[in-house]
């Protein structure tokens, strides 16, 4: 339970935290698992200790504590090579470090804590994006097309193209472009499917790619191993960026590699 001061509320909570401090780049080697909390004054992280008489330890951070450089709170999302399947937020006090890492598959509410605490600290809204760990925003490149969507659009057609031989497999025979949220991704995938080189008719409105649903069918057998594995990290990036959901990615996932 978390205490509330007069004026503090809530702005957002994340479980399986893990927690470590430490100074210069130098974190402890123990850890702890728990809860984490944001207000829109502190952040509060709360972890048991003991085997057999456990006890509650928690750990305040104010977030005018924590560092401002050029109008930015410092407290960091990064990735770190050595935590494979963790993204991890660090905040930067005057003498010392507090590091909080979260399950991949959280990446975007990490995000999220971190923006949120921006915005509540130095009203700077949504300053940090999933490019400042690593992934990749395919809707800012289909926004910056607009407007000069005929050059855009044919550049992204031909970074299509791999895509062309796995359609079928991916998105099905059915698939078909719709009015929705992220236009030009539909003629993108549209000139890839009909290996079309002359993208550049392609009006900039909003389209999206919607597939049905389908059963599943076996996968290209003209598809090599490699060419399967490529197709894979093409949809990761898809669903690092947000255009598809983990359960769609392990979906086609199986269906490309025939499990």
């Amino acid at each position: 339970m978390v205490k509330l001061g007069n004026d503090e509320v809530v702005l957002l909570q994340a479980e399986d935290v893990v927690y470590r401090s430490g100074s210069k780049g130098v974190f402890d080697a123990s850890s702890h698992n728990g809860p984490l909390t944001l207000t829109n004054e502190r952040i509060v992280y709360t972890y048991s200790v003991g085997l057999l008489k456990k006890t509650e330890e928690t750990i305040e951070i104010d977030l005018g504590d924590i560092k401002v450089f050029e109008g930015v709170l410092q407290l960091k999302p990064t990735v770190r090579k050595e935590k494979v399947g963790y993204v991890s937020l660090v905040a930067y006090l005057n003498n010392k470090e507090y590091e909080f890492d979260f399950l991949q598959k959280d990446k975007k509410k990490m995000l999220s804590f971190a923006n949120e605490a921006n915005k509540a600290a130095t009203g700077v809204s949504d300053y940090w994006t999933i490019e400042d760990i690593g992934g990749k925003s395919i809707s800012k490149t289909l926004r910056g097309a607009i407007g000069t969507a005929a050059p855009v659009i044919s550049d992204l057609a031909d970074a299509a193209k791999p895509l062309a031989p796995i359609a079928g497999a991916v998105i099905g025979s059915k698939a078909k472009v719709a009015t929705g949220a992220s236009g030009i991704l539909g003629a993108v995938v549209s000139a890839a499917i009909n290996k079309n080189d002359e993208a550049t008719s392609a009006a900039p409105q909003e389209v999206a790619l919607i597939a049905e649903h389908e059963e599943v069918q076996a996968p290209d057998s003209s598809m090599t191993l490699d060419e399967q594995i490529e197709a894979v990290q093409k949809l990761k990036d898809l669903c690092d960026a947000g255009i598809l959901t983990d359960e769609e990615f392990l979906a086609k996932k199986k269906q490309i590699m025939g499990l």
